[in-house]
């Protein structure tokens, strides 16, 4: 697979370095936190300076550490009752 040279910026690297400090204090309850925002602060730059494809990947990598830490929506799975099982033997055996 051809590498990217645009993904190797030094200011990418900064970037995606800030946003994963930024995921880790938000997982840690400290979004609102003085050291929060000094870390947005020092993101203000380097991101205004990032190629479009560049910035585009810094809000998908966002999106990313976000969506792989909330819990899920869907409920935890059951064990199956037993009374269920014979059931749904039958259910699939009709449906072939």
């Amino acid at each position: 697979m051809k590498r990217d040279p645009a993904s190797d910026s030094a200011t990418f690297r900064q970037v995606a370095r800030g946003l994963v400090a930024l995921h880790q204090l938000n997982q840690e309850g400290k979004l609102d936190s003085d050291e929060a925002e000094l870390v947005r602060d020092r993101l203000d730059a380097p991101t205004r300076t990032l190629s479009r494809i560049d910035y585009e990947r810094s809000q998908w990598l966002s999106e990313d550490l976000f969506s792989v830490s909330e819990p899920s929506a869907e409920p935890p799975q059951k064990e199956m009752n037993p009374q269920a099982q014979p059931k749904l033997h039958e259910a699939l055996e009709a449906q072939k």
